[in-house]
């Protein structure tokens, strides 16, 4: 997978850091944002392969952005995976129908986020 570009974003500096460093040193190139209105900012500027998003954030929350990205012919392709303390089943099923690729509950475990971001990237 070396080389593909991932965006986070999360308003968690901690939860940016750990997931950055944990993809950069499977050789993904990484890029983060603090929240959903920089985060499609940053999207149409970075053009990631995969995004990985929170749902509950400041300013924009990832529902909303990923709404925003679904509807832009240039960024409508970017396959998203929310991260997400948020585990209730209506909570995926607004999230699918947000147009998210793929649905994982914090805490989460590396090896499964490693795993479902393999997948998904093909």
């Amino acid at each position: 997978m070396s080389g593909k570009k991932i965006l986070i974003v999360d308003d968690q500096p901690n939860v940016r850091t750990v997931l950055a460093e944990m993809f950069k040193n499977q050789g993904y190139l990484v890029e983060t944002a603090e929240n959903g209105e920089v985060g499609i900012q940053k999207a149409r500027e970075y053009q990631p392969e995969l995004l990985i998003m929170d749902i509950m954030m400041p300013v924009k929350d990832g529902l909303s952005a990923a709404r925003e990205i679904k509807a832009d012919p240039d960024l409508q392709s970017i396959p998203i995976l929310f991260l997400t303390a948020r585990g209730q089943k209506q909570d995926e099923e607004n999230a699918r129908a947000a147009g998210a690729d793929g649905f994982i509950t914090k805490p989460f475990s590396p090896r499964r986020i490693m795993e479902t971001v393999s997948s998904m990237l093909g």
